[in-house]
This record gives C-alpha cells, structure tokens and sequence, in this order.
C-alpha cells in the first residue's frame, strides 16, 4: 500500500514539475540552468528533438521553445534525463559542449525576430555538427 502512495506522490509532483517547466519556459527562462535539490534532474542544455533525423528545438504552439512535451511523456519514468539519447538530445547525448546549442538556440532566436541572414551560415555550421554527432550516435546503436 505504501509503494502505491509514493508512485502517486511522484506522479503528482512530476505533473507538478512539468507544469512549472512550461511556465518557466513561457516566460523565456532556460530550466536546463536550474537544479533542484529534489525532484527530476534537469539536461546541461536545451533539448533537441530528432524528427526524422533533424534535430530541432520543440517548441509549443505560440513557437516558443519548450520542453514540456518531454517531461509529460516521461512522468512515469523515475529519472527522465536517463532517457535521453532516443528521440531527444541535450548536448551530453550529443558529445557537444552546451554552449555550442545555446548558441544555435541563440542565433535561431534572434533569426525568427529578425529575419536576418547574417546568421544563417553559423546556424547551418552548427546545424552539420549536431547532424554529424546524430548519425554517429545512430550508427553506434546498429553496430
């Protein structure tokens, strides 16, 4: 009976947390630099997520970057960071430094308001780098 309360517990306080995750994100705040001394740990970075071999940022439907997704599809899981490496990607995954997709999420930023194609080429450079890791990680998992 007591396994049953504390799986509802964490339940509730994981729907808690994803609920929290988006209002942060909403509000232009990057979770991945925020810890707690409890509850699910957070990536060293944005997310990507991989559709169909190209990975981009997930974002809700005002177009503004969100993780949401990802923590409601693994409310039931104990440690959802541990299943990255599947469908999503922080730059652990990946083997890139986190500054590297902070910079991509950056320069999309400033791309999407601005429209300008000053950043394109850097955004396509990284864009290769990132793509390069994926297959890597793809190819490691048919080997």
């Amino acid at each position: 009976m007591e396994q049953i309360e504390t799986d509802e517990w964490r339940l509730m306080n994981k729907q808690n947390h994803a609920d929290w995750v988006y209002k942060q994100e909403l509000k232009g705040v990057p979770i991945h630099k925020t810890t707690f001394q409890f509850g699910p740990k957070h990536p060293e970075s944005y997310l990507l997520y991989n559709d169909s071999g190209i990975l981009i940022f997930p974002r809700n439907h005002i177009d503004c970057y969100s993780s949401y997704t990802f923590w409601l599809e693994h409310l039931c899981t104990k440690e959802p960071i541990e299943s990255l490496g599947k469908d999503y990607f922080s730059s652990r995954e990946l083997g890139v430094l986190p500054e590297l997709i902070e910079e991509l999420y950056e320069l999309q930023q400033e791309f999407i308001t601005s429209k300008s194609v000053k950043y394109i080429k850097r955004m396509n450079t990284i864009q290769k780098e990132l793509q390069e890791a994926l297959i890597k990680i793809e190819g490691q998992r048919h080997n």
